[in-house]
């Protein structure tokens, strides 16, 4: 039998916004709490799972390509805060299919199911409306710069052709 719950159950799951956790409170070294998310058991066992396939796929792919990330690539802010979320959503994630795995029986495994880990967004690990505004404009305004650029090709493109055509009467003549 699968362990695997229905999609029923997947659906009752809430990850829930919570005030952080004292424990951080107390460290004058760490940046400042933002926000905390309560993640069930269930969620993160079905989300590192699903990494787990993700990566096997990318593994797979990744021998057909040629190429990827090399020294000389700069990660943007926005992936720098992606992967720093994502790596220690990861290891939370490891840690409770690791649970998961050494329990035995139904009934302990029932208690895990209604666990949660508590996450904290720290500052610095989001991003502000105004800058994702800010982004956002100028993402626009490359892509005006590349239809403008697209539209002058086009032109240039009839241009030439019309020239080929005139040369090629031309040469019939």
């Amino acid at each position: 039998m699968s362990d695997r719950p229905p999609l029923e159950a997947c659906l009752k799951w809430k990850i829930r916004i919570e005030s952080p956790s004292l424990s951080y409170a107390a460290k004058a070294v760490t940046r400042n709490v933002i926000l905390a998310v309560d993640i069930p058991y269930p969620l993160l066992k079905a989300w590192h799972e699903f990494i787990a396939s993700q990566k096997k796929e990318r593994r797979q792919n990744a021998k057909t390509l040629d190429g990827g990330e090399g020294p000389s690539c700069s990660k943007s802010t926005y992936e720098q805060i992606r992967g720093e979320v994502d790596e220690s959503l990861r290891v939370i994630a490891s840690r409770v299919h690791a649970l998961y795995g050494k329990t035995k029986g139904s009934r302990k495994k029932e208690e895990l199911n209604s666990n949660n880990k508590r996450f904290h967004i720290f500052e610095g690990q989001i991003l502000s409306v105004l800058d994702l505004k800010r982004d956002n404009n100028l993402m626009k305004d490359e892509i005006a710069e590349w239809k403008q650029s697209y539209a002058n090709l086009k032109e240039e493109m009839e241009k030439l052709y019309q020239e080929m055509l005139l040369a090629v009467q031309e040469r019939e003549e």
